[in-house]
């Protein structure tokens, strides 16, 4: 709307002012609502590689709802940054901090003048990796989480979940998801999995609809593999990654799921210990 753009470009404007190179998505360059505002002045964006842009940005300043953390951290697929978000949004779970104008301004500069020492949270995100006969394999990370649903396929969606070479069960129903603890309060949770802290090292897995198996937690450290079943009537399944479809799950395929060594570094203005309580009362 009229007031996020109007913010947007204030605060683009200030950093400015205040000496700093800013760079934002390159899609906003080809905005028009942003180049027609009476704020707007110039826009840059990084013109280099997408996986050197992380070697080169001291820190995101996040506007938004959590939908706006998710993006950044698409954008980021290898190392990040540090990231300070303010919620602006109808669904704020993943913030520290709404928006309130020269406070958040002054936080800004104190992260990039590192005037203070500020809290950082360590957000775990999955490697994601799709491998399909006679296709190229797909890598991509996750702070929320993967699904692997049956789609527009009538039948059930069966798919063998094994963690470290172990067969844990077979899933038979939408489908199932594998998430971090911070993807525990979006899908996961809507799904009947557990809300878990952002601090605890773990995997969840939550199956979809199926009244057969229930949600688990395993350790950070386990290697899940998720293969469809040989009894499955679906040619592939769709693979999503934060609600971004990545590719299908073909048969004799797998979908093999890590924690990413590269996780989403988060500037918080709270104790982390005490964030749980804040993400409770967001998902009321």
């Amino acid at each position: 709307g009229l007031l996020v753009t109007s913010l947007f470009l204030g605060l683009v404007n200030w950093l400015e002012k205040q000496g700093m190179m800013v760079l934002v998505p390159r899609q906003y360059l080809q905005s028009k609502e942003l180049s027609g505002h009476k704020e707007f002045k110039k826009l840059s964006a990084w013109a280099g590689e997408d996986d050197q842009l992380g070697r080169e940005v001291d820190l995101v300043v996040c506007l938004g709802g959590d939908g706006s953390l998710l993006r950044v951290s698409h954008m980021f697929q290898d190392s990040m940054p540090p990231v300070l978000g303010f919620g602006i949004g109808e669904r704020n779970a993943l913030y520290s901090q709404t928006w309130e104008e020269e406070v958040s301004k002054k936080m800004i500069l104190r992260c990039l003048q590192e005037e203070q020492v500020m809290s950082v949270m360590l957000r775990a995100r999955l490697l994601v990796t799709i491998m399909n006969p006679g296709e190229e394999t797909v890598s991509v990370t996750a702070l929320n989480e993967v699904t692997i649903l049956r789609g527009l396929c009538p039948c059930l969606a069966k798919v063998k979940v094994m963690v470290d070479k172990t067969m844990l069960y077979q899933v038979e129903g939408d489908g199932v998801m594998v998430s971090t603890p911070t993807g525990s309060s979006a899908y996961s949770l809507s799904a009947g999995g557990p809300l878990v802290s952002p601090t605890i090292p773990c995997i969840l897995l939550t199956p979809v609809a199926c009244l057969s198996i229930h949600p688990s937690v395993i350790p950070a450290t386990s290697t899940v593999v998720l293969t469809p079943s040989p009894s499955s009537r679906a040619d592939s399944l769709p693979v999503d990654v934060d609600g971004r479809n990545i590719g299908q799950l073909m048969k004799n395929g797998q979908v093999v799921v890590t924690i990413s060594s590269n996780p989403f570094p988060q500037v918080m203005d709270m104790d982390t210990s005490n964030f749980l309580w804040k993400m409770f009362k967001a998902t009321k």
